[in-house]
């Protein structure tokens, strides 16, 4: 039987001897370290870890892994829900037979036959089950998991592979060089104008594509006049929020801040469609920015609550004591010094805006092209040139305002001397 460690010193005397055996230890440390919930308090819990003997990647493990997942459970459905139900992904990548069910829903959705619109909103209502017996099964194997991994922990010291630790550069550093190998081909095809087979090299370079990307300014237009309002109704939507609900209710309005993230795309399309018909909105640019916010939203709220929740409240009582009005405090203190975190929510809202196709082509009644549907539209055809000019388009609009966003924000941390935090 283990004694428990009950000085200071004695804990640190016996943190190399016995912490890799003593449970009770183990313990404190673990009860010690899970007050600290905040990501500003990591590296405590880290520093705390290290000096009872633990190895980094251990207190990863054991202390605050155990705490992110619960938080992470809901971006992981909502994953689980975005590759169980694309559309858009599987139209141009496959497989065509057998079909994704969502691509077998929206292609009937699609149909000019109500009986195989029934069929279509049948399937999207199936997908949604499929969808949701995922997510019920992954938390019933994570519930009936836990007691083991709890059990594993308490039963002393057992550090991940050296491996597991450093596998994460290598894997972030893969992704992006992916993303860079990828922009850069789709940036030579566009330019590839004659390439036959088998040669290494095309035998023209032109920029006809580009060219007839900038002839097609309804399109671009259309794109730029639905991601910049659609993002900016959902970053006011986040701040209202924020300014007007205490943070605990943050936590209860999860569930319907995820539900177009959990929910697949064609099923909320569909219901979307009939919103509009009702609102006489569909085939409008009015119906389609209701269509873009309602997606933009969530996001938006995500990418700015927990900076928005994070700011100091002394400001505010500062800017009381010397009678500012809270309008002036917010103008004037509050969301300048925000300006970075709203940039970056509004480049959020502005990349999954342009990112829409669903709620574009049905929404829209096929009145609108954005660059988003003109590239769905060409990947069926054998335009080579034009579809790389137009996924590239795709890619470079979100860049632009997520370099703005982040000059933005910069600037406005060096005017005010928050270059350091």
């Amino acid at each position: 039987m283990y004694r428990r460690c009950t000085t200071r010193s004695a804990s640190r005397s016996c943190s190399a001897r016995c912490s890799r055996k003593c449970p009770s230890c183990c313990g404190t440390w673990r009860r010690s370290c899970a007050r600290w919930r905040r990501p500003r308090s990591c590296a405590r819990a880290l520093l705390t870890g290290q000096a009872m003997g633990y190895a980094p990647a251990s207190v990863w493990w054991r202390v605050l892994w155990p705490q992110l997942l619960p938080r992470l459970a809901l971006p992981l459905l909502a994953v689980w829900a975005y590759g169980a139900s694309v559309v858009d992904m599987a139209l141009v990548l496959g497989p065509t037979n057998p079909p994704m069910l969502g691509q077998l829903a929206w292609s009937w959705l699609l149909d000019a036959d109500a009986a195989v619109n029934a069929q279509g909103a049948a399937a999207a209502l199936l997908l949604a089950g499929v969808v949701a017996l995922g997510a019920l099964l992954a938390i019933g194997g994570a519930a009936a998991l836990r007691p083991v991994l709890r059990a594993r922990q308490l039963r002393g010291d057992r550090p991940a592979p050296r491996g597991a630790a450093w596998g994460v550069v290598p894997s972030l550093l893969g992704m992006a060089l992916l993303y860079g190998l990828s922009i850069a081909l789709l940036l030579f095809v566009s330019v590839a104008s004659v390439w036959r087979f088998p040669s290494l090299w095309p035998q023209v370079l032109s920029f006809d594509a580009w060219a007839s990307v900038a002839d097609s300014l309804p399109v671009l237009t259309h794109t730029t006049a639905l991601a910049l309002a659609s993002a900016a109704t959902g970053v006011l939507l986040a701040v209202a929020w924020t300014e007007s609900t205490p943070a605990p209710w943050d936590d209860r309005a999860a569930p319907l801040v995820f539900a177009t993230m959990l929910v697949p795309g064609v099923l909320l399309v569909a219901g979307l469609y009939q919103l509009t018909l009702l609102l006489r909105l569909d085939g409008s640019m009015a119906g389609l920015w209701l269509a873009h916010s309602l997606f933009t939203t969530p996001y938006a709220l995500v990418a700015l609550a927990p900076a928005y929740r994070g700011f100091d409240a002394r400001y505010e009582q500062t800017a009381r004591a010397l009678g500012r009005s809270r309008a002036a405090f917010l103008l004037c203190i509050k969301w300048p010094m925000l300006l970075a975190p709203l940039a970056a929510a509004f480049a959020v809202g502005f990349a999954v805006s342009v990112a829409q196709y669903l709620s574009t082509q049905f929404v829209g009644a096929g009145r609108y092209a954005t660059v988003t549907t003109e590239a769905l539209t060409l990947a069926s055809g054998g335009q080579r040139t034009l579809l790389a000019a137009h996924a590239l388009l795709q890619a470079l609009l979100p860049a632009l305002v997520f370099g703005a966003a982040w000059w933005l924000g910069r600037s406005q941390a060096r005017r005010l001397g928050l270059e350091a935090a």
